[in-house]
């Protein structure tokens, strides 16, 4: 348990964003955390840790969540965006 309490996000965007920037709608619409990984995060965060920093090395420990957020999305120049973040996160 990680202490923290269970809480609805919503992520709202412009009327019309999704239509002109489809790409990031799609990365927007597939973006989902569940209590575990808000919870591990937080904690680092809480206890001193920069949140970028905590993030990255969150991606790093877990690959594989990346996958659904990122399923049906390009990079800005139409790449493959698993390449990118793997690249990105120094694999």
């Amino acid at each position: 348990d990680s202490g923290f309490g269970a809480a609805t996000v919503y992520t709202n965007v412009r009327k019309g964003y999704t239509t002109e920037c489809p790409n990031a709608g799609k990365f927007i619409s597939n973006l989902k955390f569940n209590l575990d990984m808000e919870g591990e995060m937080m904690d680092a965060i809480l206890k001193g840790g920069d949140a970028q920093t905590v993030a990255t090395d969150w991606l790093k420990k877990h690959p594989d969540a990346v996958a659904p957020w990122i399923a049906g999305v390009t990079t800005f120049d139409g790449g493959d965006a698993a390449a990118a973040v793997k690249t990105a996160l120094g694999g």
